[in-house]
């Protein structure tokens, strides 16, 4: 959410800048072989969050040291601000403060990180296939253009805003097969497994594989991972009524075969985890997608990922969900569909996590033996994005109680289905509200309607 006023990004200024950052661009990396570097994905609520802004303006910096052969501590790093994912402007911002497009939210972020040490540069690359209104900066055909790509290259990191995954798909790769006589693929029809990379995409990829940063929130996190992207849905949906390839603008759990950049290989992300509710969806999309493990990243929170170590670290106030498959059984498809012995792990700030051998390390003290509160009482959800994390609450509550069972009831559709969580012997907590090993089954509600607790 904006807390400012924006002012107006018009093409002659955001052409001036870049011009500027490409004749500022420094190619003295260092000699040598390079490793790829971290992620920082972020599940959403960026805001002006000083703990996870600090902490990525860290690491660019360390990823600025790293690649120039003679560093100088009074430049600041230098990233490139990526809102393809936003809507795109229908006209000039001029006079018109609060809208919120790829132009406003360009210049949004290019302020915030500017407060933190950072030289952000706007890319004007947009979804939109053509330009939306005269003179608009942000179209898809700037992630061919070869000057903006030699900027991308001297950058020391990268930002990818929220919105809509599938608008970095549509911009940065180009698909013959599906496009129009004029060149341009269709609007809404998104880049399949024959894509091919734009002069962009190509630049991102040498930039991550050189050391730099990439950071992204919400739909820029998104986008890191490989084949099975999520592309929208909600939980409610996902058990209801399935998961299916594709996208379309709807509440249906669709995932891109294709996936995005690739960059986080070890499974399934999503973002605004607990508190969009997403838990029933991130179980129902890593069956459908034959993913193992989903990693859930909640708001005003980053899990770190180094590629190269394979380990990952929790940075925030909120937590990191790790959802395991492996040992859970299914009984049949859709709403009439059980699942039995999934697992849910939940690390919280300064937790650490080796993606290699599966350990989780905690800074609280970890506990086996139950709590000593009260077993919470069976509650009722309608699902949704506005919910809150009522699962998340149910689960915590669980594990400072002396019981070993609680449950959700899912109400929104017919047949419903009831969320059951069950403490084992394998299962660990920790007083800040982290846990391992909690199993979960997901079950038809019978009698559903007029379903009373």
């Amino acid at each position: 959410m904006k807390h400012f006023v924006q002012p107006a990004v018009r093409r002659t200024l955001i052409v001036e800048n870049m011009e500027t950052a490409l004749r500022n661009t420094h190619h003295q990396h260092a000699a040598g072989p390079v490793l790829p570097g971290p992620l920082f994905l972020i599940g959403g609520a960026l805001d002006e969050d000083p703990v996870l802004l600090d902490r990525f303006a860290a690491l660019t910096r360390a990823a600025q040291q790293a690649n120039s052969s003679a560093p100088d501590a009074t430049t600041l790093p230098r990233i490139g601000i990526f809102t393809t994912a936003s809507e795109s402007a229908v006209a000039p911002l001029d006079g018109n403060p609060e809208t919120e497009s790829d132009e406003a939210d360009g210049e949004y972020y290019r302020q915030i990180f500017a407060r933190h040490q950072l030289e952000a540069i706007p890319l004007p690359v947009g979804r939109a296939a053509v330009a939306p209104y005269p003179g608009a900066p942000y179209t898809r055909e700037n992630a061919d253009d070869a000057q903006l790509a030699e900027l991308i290259a001297g950058l020391d990191g990268l930002f990818f805003g929220g919105g809509d995954q599938t608008n970095y798909l549509l911009a940065l790769f180009r698909d013959a097969a599906s496009e129009t006589a004029t060149g341009n693929a269709p609007e809404d029809t998104p880049p399949g497994v024959e894509r091919t990379e734009t002069a962009v995409m190509r630049a991102i990829r040498a930039l991550h594989t050189r050391g730099g940063v990439i950071a992204g929130t919400s739909a820029g996190l998104a986008i890191q991972q490989g084949g099975g992207m999520v592309t929208g849905g909600t939980s409610v949906r996902a058990w209801h009524d399935g998961v299916t390839p594709g996208y379309e603008d709807d509440e249906q759990t669709r995932f891109s075969v294709a996936g995005g950049f690739g960059f986080f290989t070890e499974g399934l992300l999503d973002s605004h985890f607990n508190e969009w509710d997403r838990v029933v969806r991130a179980v129902c999309l890593g069956r459908a997608t034959g993913n193992r493990l989903v990693f859930g990243v909640d708001e005003h929170t980053a899990l770190v990922y180094w590629p190269t170590a394979r380990t990952g670290e929790v940075i925030g106030s909120g937590g990191v969900s790790i959802i395991d498959l492996e040992e859970a059984e299914w009984s049949s498809e859709a709403a009439t569909a059980t699942a039995l012995g999934v697992r849910w792990h939940h690390l919280l700030g300064g937790d650490q996590y080796r993606f290699d051998t599966e350990v989780i390390t905690r800074t609280a003290s970890e506990l086996s033996e139950p709590g000593t509160d009260p077993l919470p009482e069976t509650a009722q959800s309608t699902g949704g994005e506005d919910v809150g994390p009522v699962l998340l609450r149910q689960a915590q509550a669980l594990t400072r109680s002396a019981g070993a069972v609680a449950a959700l009831d899912y109400i929104a559709t017919d047949p419903g289905y009831r969320v059951t969580l069950l403490r084992d012997e394998r299962t660990i907590w920790t007083a800040a509200g982290g846990f391992s090993a909690l199993k979960l089954s997901i079950a038809p509600l019978k009698n559903s309607t007029n379903h009373q607790k």
